[in-house]
């Protein structure tokens, strides 16, 4: 398993959050701005639409949808920041994957309470045939989870291999 150690991680983490925030913000406003509408091929494409609901538009008939969806980002963001500080703090490392996987769902989580707290809605443009349409936050918090599920798996695997071991 690839390792960072704990004293670069702070730097590192700051500036990727930072980086895949603005990336996000960026792409979102040109979509916003052009209001893309491009079919690109097997249904995939561009396509600019305000959410103003949860995933996938719940509550977006409802005035709470924003504020339900703002509450649950920002509550996201302090609960991943605790599980972190305590993931690494029984560790004097930390594996790639659940790094990234930190840095993608906090970014992702970021950009969402931007977009709502700033604008009301949820800006999507990438549009997932028979699926969604999705944006650079909904991706990175999907890959992030992801990776930090792997990441739990092989840690609980090496935990067992460990106990096996010392039996």
């Amino acid at each position: 398993m690839k390792i960072i150690k704990k004293s670069l991680l702070t730097k590192y983490i700051i500036f990727l959050i930072i980086l895949l925030v603005f990336i996000s913000q960026t792409t979102k406003t040109i979509a916003q701005l052009t209001k893309c509408n491009i079919k690109f091929f097997a249904g995939f494409g561009l396509k600019y639409v305000e959410n103003k609901g949860l995933a996938f538009g719940l509550l977006s008939q409802t005035d709470y949808g924003v504020y339900i969806g703002l509450i649950l980002h920002i509550v996201f963001v302090f609960y991943m920041c605790i599980y972190y500080r305590g993931y690494i703090s029984h560790r004097n490392y930390i594996s790639w994957s659940a790094f990234f996987g930190f840095v993608l769902v906090v970014s992702g989580a970021i950009g969402s309470i931007i977009d709502r707290a700033l604008l009301g809605c949820g800006r999507d443009f990438f549009v997932i045939p028979r699926y969604a349409i999705v944006n650079l936050d909904d991706i990175c918090l999907t890959i992030g989870a992801a990776l930090i599920i792997i990441d739990a798996f092989r840690y609980s695997k090496l935990q067992k291999e460990k106990e096996l071991k010392l039996k």
